[in-house]
C-alpha cells in the first residue's frame, strides 16, 4: 500500500489528504467550498475509501474522520463538526455520517446490511470554523485523516476465562472472589464480587460491576465510579493497532515548542516522541519513524507502532489528538470474546494457545515480498506477541503489517480475529489498557479533544490518569496481563475506542 497525498491549492488555503495506513483506507480529493463568512462555516469535501466493509445483523466496520487545521502561528487545531448538514452523493444512500455530541470527529458507516469495498464520493462535512476562533480561512492548512473502526455492540460478556496465572502464560487476571478462578458475567446488575490474582496469589480489593451503572470499589453494593467503562454499553473500537504511519501523521500535527520530552527516562530507553528526536531507527526490533528536514516520516507506515506505553505516557497523546480515549480491560475482553463463553488461555481467535511448560524456542515467521504494504506471511495461524522472529523482508524481530493474518481466505480461527473482526488484539503487538484496579477513582470516558501542546505535554484530559499502576498490557490471551508492566521497549503499542453516539 502506497502513501497517498492530495494537494489542492484554493486561495491560499491548503488541504492535503492522508491515507491513515489500515486496510487501505483512503481520502482523496479534499477541497473546501460552499464558504459562509457571516455564520463562519465551510464544507470539507473528500472521496473516501477502504476495503472489506461490512454490516451484519451483530456490528459493522465505520471509518472516523478527522480534521486538523494549521494556524497562520504555526499552531496545529482541531476542527469541531456540524451535527447537521453533513452528506454524501446520493449514489451512496445505503452510507450514514453520524458526529458525536462533542463534535470531534465524524462516524462513516454502513445502514444497510451488506459488504464489500467502499467507494464514497463527495462527502460533505460541514466546519463551523468560527468556533474554533478562526475568522477567515486565508493561510490555513487543513488535514483530513480517516482511520478504521468496528462497533462493538452493547450487551452482556464474561470476564475472566478460568485459568490460573503461571508465569509463563500470564502474569494476572481477573477472577470470581468467591469461586476459584471462575469468571463472571457483566450485565445490568451487579456482578458477583471480583479481585485481581497476581503471580504471587495475593489479590486486589474486591470490587463489582454494574454494565450500566459503574463500579463498586469495594463491593459494599454502591457505585463508587459511574463513567468507569464496563464494556456493556457500546463503543467503536481502532481495528487495528496505530501503525507507524499513523504515529507520524500524529507528530506532524501537533504543536510543540519544547524539545524537552525525555521526562526522566535514561538515555538508553527514553523515546522522545513529543519533542523534536525520537527514539533511534531501530531496524532490529522494525521501528523506522525518524525526522528529516522538519517531517516525522515512517518508511513502514502500514506496520504497526511498538514503543507506544504508558510509561512514555504517548498513548494518551496519540489517543487524545485521535478525539478517542484508552481502552479498559473490560472492553478489551468484550472486543474479543463478544457473548460467548470463555476458553482458558484462549487468543482473541477463541482457540486455546496456552503452553504446558515454559517455551524453549522462538517461532520463525517467513514474510513473502517487499514490506510495503503488500507482503503476506507463511504462517497459518496467529502467533502471540514476542513469540517470534522474522525471516524475509527487513527480518528482525517486532511488529508486522497490521491485519497482516487476515487474509480473503483466512478463518477467524487462523487469523485470531476477534469475535466483532477486529484484528491483531492478542497478535503482533502487546497493547496497553486501563485496569478496574488499582485505581478504580479514575474516569476514563471522557475523549480526547483533539489538542496537544507544549502546555499540556500530554494530554490534557484531567479525568485521564497519568500513573503507570493505572495501566496493564494484554498479549497473548484475552483474560490474561503482564501486571503494570510499564517499560517503553519494542514489543508495547495501542489502539484507541470510543464510546458510541447515542445515534447510531
Amino acid at each position: 500500500m502506497k502513501r497517498i497525498f492530495t494537494l489542492v491549492n484554493i486561495v491560499l488555503l491548503i488541504c492535503i489528504a492522508f491515507n491513515v495506513y489500515s486496510n487501505n483506507i483512503l481520502v482523496q480529493k479534499v477541497a473546501l467550498t460552499d464558504t459562509d463568512t457571516v455564520n463562519k462555516s465551510v464544507l470539507i469535501n473528500f472521496d473516501l475509501s477502504w476495503s472489506n466493509s461490512w454490516r451484519d445483523d451483530i456490528n459493522w466496520d465505520a471509518a472516523w474522520v478527522i480534521v486538523k487545521f494549521k494556524k497562520p502561528n504555526g499552531h496545529w487545531g482541531h476542527a469541531n463538526f456540524s451535527v447537521n448538514g453533513n452528506t454524501i452523493d446520493s449514489s451512496n444512500a445505503q452510507m450514514k455520517i453520524t458526529v458525536p455530541a462533542d463534535k470531534k470527529g465524524a462516524f462513516i458507516y454502513r445502514v444497510q446490511k451488506g459488504n464489500g469495498d467502499n467507494l464514497l464520493t463527495k462527502v460533505k462535512i460541514l466546519w463551523n470554523y468560527g468556533s474554533d476562533g478562526i475568522s477567515n480561512l486565508s493561510d490555513i492548512e487543513v488535514r483530513v485523516f480517516a482511520t478504521e473502526m468496528v462497533y462493538v455492540p452493547g450487551g452482556s460478556f464474561a470476564v475472566g476465562d478460568g485459568a490460573k496465572p503461571d508465569g509463563y502464560n500470564m502474569a494476572t487476571n481477573l477472577r470470581n472472589a468467591a469461586y476459584g478462578y471462575e469468571y463472571l458475567i457483566i450485565n445490568d446488575t451487579l456482578s458477583d464480587p471480583m479481585v485481581r490474582t497476581p503471580l504471587n496469589g495475593s489479590t486486589s480489593p474486591a470490587f463489582r460491576v454494574d454494565g450500566i451503572r459503574g463500579l463498586d470499589k469495594n463491593s459494599d453494593g454502591i457505585i463508587d465510579n459511574a463513567d468507569y467503562p464496563t464494556g456493556y454499553k457500546p463503543f467503536y473500537c481502532m481495528k487495528y493497532e496505530t501503525s507507524q504511519g499513523q504515529f507520524a501523521d500524529f507528530l506532524n500535527t501537533i504543536s510543540l515548542d519544547s524539545t524537552d520530552a525525555n521526562y526522566g527516562q535514561t538515555a538508553s530507553t527514553y523515546l522522545l516522541i513529543l519533542g523534536q528526536q525520537l527514539f533511534p531507527v531501530n531496524p532490529g526490533n522494525r521501528f523506522t519513524i525518524s525526522r528529516q528536514d522538519s517531517v516525522f516520516l515512517a518508511t513502514r507506515p502500514d506496520r504497526a507502532c511498538n514503543y507506544l506505553t504508558a510509561l512514555a505516557k504517548n498513548i494518551y497523546a496519540f489517543a487524545d489528538w485521535a478525539g478517542l480515549r484508552p481502552m479498559s480491560e473490560l472492553e478489551f475482553e468484550k472486543a474479543c470474546r463478544g457473548p460467548l463463553a470463555p476458553v482458558a488461555f484462549e487468543n482473541a481467535g477463541g482457540t486455546f494457545v496456552g503452553l504446558t511448560s515454559p517455551p524453549t524456542n522462538t517461532i520463525t515467521l517467513t514474510l513473502s515480498g517487499e514490506e510495503n504494504g503488500t507482503e503476506t506471511i507463511t504462517s497459518t495461524f496467529a502467533v502471540p506477541p514476542t513469540a517470534f522472529k522474522i525471516s524475509g523482508g527487513d527480518g528482525g524481530s517486532g511488529p508486522l503489517r497490521v491485519g497482516i493474518f487476515a487474509t480473503p481466505n483466512s478463518t477467524r480461527i487462523s487469523s485470531a480475529s476477534s469475535y466483532y473482526g477486529i484484528q491483531d488484539l492478542t497478535t503482533n503487538l502487546s497493547e496497553y489498557v486501563e485496569f478496574c484496579v488499582p485505581k478504580p477513582d479514575l474516569t476514563y470516558s471522557t475523549h480526547g479533544d483533539g489538542y496537544i501542546n507544549s502546555s499540556y505535554r500530554y494530554t490534557n484530559i484531567t479525568t485521564w490518569v497519568e500513573e503507570t499502576t493505572a495501566y496493564g498490557l494484554k498479549s497473548n490471551f484475552v483474560s490474561g496481563m503482564y501486571g503494570t508492566y510499564m517499560n517503553t521497549d519494542g514489543n508495547s503499542g495501542f489502539r484507541g475506542v470510543r464510546s458510541a453516539p447515542a445515534e447510531n
